[in-house]
């Protein structure tokens, strides 16, 4: 079980990974396509790693592998 400590801990190295990559100069970028990420996508999760296409096919696999365990 995810307590709201791990969620937030969480996020901070979402965070922290999002600054990484501002100093990288790859900040906005999909990690997968290297695609720009959408403005509104990043104004409402700045910490977003990968476009909208990329992260919603992660979530379908994450939830496959969740059903199947």
């Amino acid at each position: 079980n995810c307590t709201i400590r791990d969620r937030e801990y969480a996020k901070l190295r979402r965070i922290d990974a999002a600054l990484d990559r501002i100093n990288e100069g790859t900040y906005g970028h999909c990690e997968e396509c290297e695609e720009e990420i959408g403005a509104k996508r990043l104004e409402h999760q700045p910490w977003a790693e990968l476009c909208i296409q990329h992260a919603e096919e992660k979530e379908k696999e994450e939830s496959q592998i969740y059903r199947q365990a």
